[in-house]
C-alpha cells in the first residue's frame, strides 16, 4: 500500500501523520475485537480454571478453535462444569459470539 500525502508545514505533517496513524491503530483495534482468529482465550477474562481447561484439555488458543465446540463437547472434560459452561456463554455472546450448538 502506498500513500502520497502532501504537507503544507512541519506542524501540518505532523498533525497528518497523527492522524493517519489514529485511524490505522483503530481498524486493527476493530478488526481484533471482531475476529475470532486474533481473541487470544487469555483475553476473555476467564476463570483460571476455564482457562487452563479449554487450553489444555482442548488446546484452544483463540476464540474460534473455542468456537468449534458443542457445550455437550466441553462438558466431557474434567473439571469443565456448568458454572464454567455459563461462564463461557456468557463470555462468547458479550462478545456476538455464539458455541457451535447454539448457531
Amino acid at each position: 500500500m502506498i500513500i502520497n500525502i502532501t504537507f503544507d508545514t512541519e506542524k501540518d505533517s505532523q498533525q497528518k501523520l497523527m492522524d493517519i496513524f489514529m485511524m490505522i491503530s483503530n481498524a486493527v483495534k476493530t478488526e481484533r475485537a471482531t475476529n475470532p482468529d486474533l481473541i487470544r482465550i487469555e483475553d476473555l477474562e476467564l476463570t483460571v480454571r476455564t482457562t487452563n481447561v479449554l487450553r489444555n484439555k482442548f488446546e484452544c488458543v483463540t476464540m474460534a478453535d473455542i468456537l468449534k465446540f458443542k457445550k455437550s463437547d466441553l462438558l466431557k472434560a474434567n473439571n469443565f462444569g456448568r458454572k464454567s459452561l455459563n461462564e463461557l456463554i456468557e463470555c462468547l455472546a458479550s462478545k456476538g459470539f455464539l458455541l457451535k450448538d447454539y448457531a
